[in-house]
């Protein structure tokens, strides 16, 4: 989205083009062209619908109108997108002018109507003006004098409070061209047969009015011969824009075929591939993470296989806080000497946690019981938990003894037989005592 002051710049250059129309309506087309990209790039339609708006005058003026046709199209319909009545009525009158260049009356006093509908609703005197003129012109070009003078007049009543000088000057010529076809004649005609002008000032002005009046006649005549190939020539137009119609709509489709869409909100955590490479249907682009629903996947020791059901709870730590999760589903296969458990979060879930995060969880493999635990040492690598060396009451002997363990977790074993509360254990390695059954320790 462009700023106030990008906009303001895209409107000077749009007037830029805008008075190119007459002048050089070339370079009012190239200007046009670059206002409307500059406008697209800031997403300014006003300033897209003016751009598009010149370019059809600059080529209706240059006589291509089916171009000038797709361009007032695209214009008034980014104008009314926007609510813009101003925008909206010049586009009008623009396309009366184009039916009225290829003699098509009828459908130019069609958009004249509706441009003076919508300026005498918005009490917009400036375009209220333009359509009586533009109503007036073709009134002149079909001959029909008194009602062109009409419009004109309507137009003048309107500019004595306005003063519009350009809207000013273009109603007194039309004026001014009416009156000379006719109202010059008549007065001629008296002056002559008074004898206060010459012969040939009387002619002059019965050959300009023998001229209107033909021109009259041949505009009838060549309305009433031409209309069904005008009609025709309308036809064409309109189908060819329906096919830019239609082409620009497959090209929409095909720009939002290229536009991938997740099938769920999340955070795209995984993309696998790179700018400006051709990827097949179906490829896998990257991976989305559903950020409010996440689970835990644990490995746990095979040891404990038998040990872990569905539903059991657990405990991690995260900033400051501790956080309990739900088993709810235990995976049977084996890999690498440990299996699979899927968690869910209860109560809430902690914020910012990510996929492939390493939590420490604190697992309930049972219910809690009292036990009596021996810590893990060196010495079961050689006892393999069979026997142990028990320190007697001086703590100057140590005699083996045979123990039984139980369950295990990574800091203790379960001891089931051979030991009492309160016994005291060699648990570092046995590696150096041999075959030997006690131990005699001595202070160095």
């Amino acid at each position: 989205m462009g700023t106030k002051k990008d906009n303001m710049h895209i409107d000077e250059l749009n007037s830029l083009a805008y008075q190119k129309i007459h002048s050089n309506p070339e370079k009012g087309i190239e200007l046009s062209k670059l206002n409307f990209k500059l406008s697209e790039s800031n997403n300014y339609k006003k300033g897209m619908a003016e751009s598009k708006l010149t370019e059809g005058w600059c080529l209706l003026l240059l006589n291509d109108y089916e171009d000038a046709l797709t361009a007032l199209e695209y214009s008034i319909n980014l104008f009314k997108s926007i609510n813009d009545l101003v925008g909206e009525m010049k586009a009008l009158n623009a396309f009366g002018v184009l039916y009225t260049n290829i003699s098509s009356y009828e459908t130019a006093m069609n958009y004249y109507s509706k441009a003076l509908h919508l300026s005498k609703k918005t009490g917009n005197n400036d375009r209220l003006v333009a359509s009586y003129i533009n109503i007036g012109s073709l009134y002149t070009e079909l001959g029909k004098i008194d009602e062109a003078f009409d419009y004109y007049n309507k137009s003048l009543e309107i500019l004595k409070d306005n003063k519009n000088q350009t809207q000013l000057c273009a109603c007194y010529i039309n004026i001014g061209d009416n009156y000379e076809a006719q109202n010059k004649y008549e007065r001629y005609t008296y002056l002559f047969k008074e004898k206060l002008v010459s012969k040939q000032d009387f002619e002059t002005a019965e050959n300009n009015c023998n001229y209107l009046k033909e021109k009259y006649e041949l505009t009838r005549r060549s309305k009433e011969t031409d209309i069904s190939f005008r009609q025709q020539q309308i036809q064409q137009l309109e189908s060819s824009l329906n096919r830019m119609r239609g082409n620009l709509k497959i090209i929409m489709q095909k720009q939002d075929e290229l536009t991938i869409q997740a099938p769920s909100e999340g955070l795209l955590s995984l993309i696998e591939f790179q700018i400006g490479e051709s990827m097949p249907r179906g490829t896998r682009l990257g991976q989305v993470d559903v950020i409010d629903s996440f689970k835990v996947r644990a490995r746990i020791d095979q040891h404990y296989i038998t040990r872990v059901e569905v539903g059991r709870t657990g405990t991690f730590p995260y900033s400051g806080k501790d956080f309990r999760l739900k088993s709810t589903m235990v995976y049977p296969e084996v890999e690498e000497n440990e299996f699979k458990v899927d968690f869910i979060f209860l109560d809430q879930q902690p914020q910012r946690i990510r996929r492939g995060q390493t939590l420490h969880i604190r697992f309930e493999l049972g219910d809690l019981e009292e036990a009596l635990l021996l810590p893990k040492g060196g010495f079961y690598q050689k006892s393999g938990g069979y026997w142990v060396f028990i320190l007697n009451e001086n703590e100057q002997r140590a005699i083996k003894k045979d123990i039984k363990l139980g369950r295990q977790n990574p800091l203790f074993f379960e001891v089931l037989e051979g030991l009492e509360p309160g016994d005291k254990v060699i648990t570092s390695s046995y590696d150096n005592f041999g075959k030997a059954e006690e131990l005699i320790l001595k202070d160095n």
